[in-house]
């Protein structure tokens, strides 16, 4: 339900915007706003332009009882829409029939009954729901009485979340007696703590810290993600330590504690001597993951280990005897997160780099592109870097970084590099490679390429794609010969940016 029309036009608004901060997509330029009502029909009209382009997307929502109308066209903005567009956008009007109820009028009761019911339409339109204080009381008592079919529990656990966000007062001492009362659902629980740290007040933190002293839930994969939080607060997340690190013996927890750890360390937040005397766990269960690393031999793996939070936390021991230990045998593995992460960490403290950590970072093809990522990160960009690794290498590295290439059955070779100029006047260069591949199923050829635009600063590399192939490349018509595969790409890089009709 919508508590009325304003918030409906209010979330079409705010859908267009990006949902991350770290999303760099910029929304359309919203204009010529209009929102009108007449009878029972209400309607919302506006304009989308971008100051790149002469184009325009011209909307009109047209809401009547329970049915939302949306009527898009693309028009020049410089003259004015067809007759037909301009007739049809003032003449459309929706029947009478199947117009279902009207989304200002509440419907949760409904919901909660068809639950109870174990109706399948609920798993369809829960997202659609719309909860305020007035359904407190009946949230709480559906958790604490109802026995949520297996393929609806996921809704049990939202509910959890949406409880505390309406009524977070009246919600906590529920909660807790939930808590204590899920021992055998583990998934309660870590939904409980989740909640929890979800409201951002130091108050609530002290209490996740309370009842993981009562009850530890376990399990696996929730426990991955338990202390990422939407709009994360790393600097509420310190009151939480020292105290976590005790649980850092159940195998479940060390993971998700020591990536954590590892983030407040990297914000300056945490410091060193704040775990120095948890120091040796670490460094015994940083061992233990180099062996289990050791043991890995693909990328994914790799690249999903926690080796590289260990990495972190113990470099600044890097001089004890305890912590050279943990570095020798460091260098060992393939773990290309915590190779690249120590590479980093030796250059920012301008210490010598061992011979056997270069072969495996700034000379291994696969680990190139991730080592200059983290170096440029932090604002490291020594002129040996675009020496040792070219453009082309860093094209090469971040396309075939994780792709798996079986050596002395599969190759890569470089095909073209070609320069290009976008519509707006932008120059870059594509690198194209093409993977062979043999196998059971027969042989394959595949277009991988990266594109790029200049460099803004000389002797400095581009880590910015522009326009790339998919981790599985493109294949390769037979009846295509190269030249034209690569014009072809050429030809949409060259274009990418009219791509715009995304109201978002």
């Amino acid at each position: 339900m919508y508590s009325n029309i304003d918030s409906l036009w209010q979330e079409i608004d705010d859908s267009r915007l990006p949902k991350y901060k770290s999303d760099a997509t910029k929304p359309f330029k919203i204009g010529n706003k209009k929102k009108t009502k007449k009878d029972n029909i209400y309607t919302y009209r506006y304009t989308l332009t971008d100051s790149l382009s002469a184009k325009s997307i011209k909307v009109k929502h047209i809401l009547k009882k329970g049915v939302l109308f949306t009527i898009k066209s693309l028009n020049d903005s410089i003259t004015k829409p067809s007759p037909f567009i301009t007739n049809f956008y003032e003449t459309f009007k929706p029947i009478d029939t199947m117009m279902g109820a009207t989304v200002l009028k509440d419907k949760t009761q409904q919901f909660f009954e068809a639950l109870k019911k174990d109706d399948s339409i609920v798993i369809d339109t829960y997202d659609l729901l719309k909860f305020n204080t007035s359904h407190t009381n009946t949230i709480m008592e559906l958790l604490k009485n109802f026995d949520f079919p297996e393929n609806k529990e996921s809704i049990k656990t939202d509910l959890i979340s949406e409880l505390m966000l309406l009524n977070a007062t009246k919600a906590l001492p529920f909660l807790k007696d939930l808590y204590a009362n899920s021992y055998s659902d583990p998934k309660i629980q870590t939904s409980i703590l989740k909640a929890l740290l979800n409201k951002k007040e130091e108050k609530y933190y002290k209490d996740v810290l309370a009842l993981m002293r009562k009850d530890l839930p376990l399990e696996q994969y929730a426990l991955k993600s338990l202390f990422y939080t939407y709009k994360d607060s790393l600097e509420l997340k310190k009151e939480l330590f020292p105290e976590l690190l005790e649980y850092t013996s159940v195998q479940e927890y060390k993971e998700p504690i020591y990536n954590l750890l590892a983030r407040l360390k990297d914000s300056s937040i945490i410091k060193p001597k704040d775990y120095k005397k948890h120091k040796k766990a670490i460094i015994n269960d940083g061992k233990i993951e180099i062996k289990r690393s050791l043991s890995q031999k693909s990328g994914y793996s790799s690249r999903n280990s926690s080796l590289y939070s260990y990495v972190k936390l113990i470099f600044p021991f890097r001089k004890e005897s305890l912590a050279e230990g943990f570095f020798d045998k460091l260098i060992d593995c393939e773990n290309a997160e915590a190779l690249t992460t120590y590479y980093v960490l030796l250059e920012k403290a301008k210490e010598q780099i061992p011979i056997k950590l270069k072969n495996k970072t700034l000379d291994e093809y696969k680990n190139q592109a991730l080592l200059v990522d983290k170096l440029y990160a932090l604002g490291i960009k020594n002129p040996y870097l675009s020496k040792e690794i070219t453009q082309l290498k860093y094209a090469k590295s971040h396309l075939f970084s994780t792709v798996k290439i079986e050596t002395g059955r599969d190759s890569i070779s470089f095909l073209a590099e070609k320069q290009f100029k976008t519509d707006s006047g932008k120059k870059g260069t594509i690198y194209f490679f093409k993977v062979d591949t043999k196998n059971d199923y027969g042989d394959s050829k595949k277009l991988y390429y990266a594109a790029f635009l200049e460099p803004k600063k000389q002797n400095e590399l581009v880590t910015a794609i522009y326009f790339q192939s998919g981790y599985n490349g493109k294949s390769m018509d037979e009846n295509k010969k190269e030249d034209e595969l690569i014009e072809d790409i050429l030809e949409f890089v060259r274009y990418k940016a009219r791509k715009r009709i995304n109201l978002r």
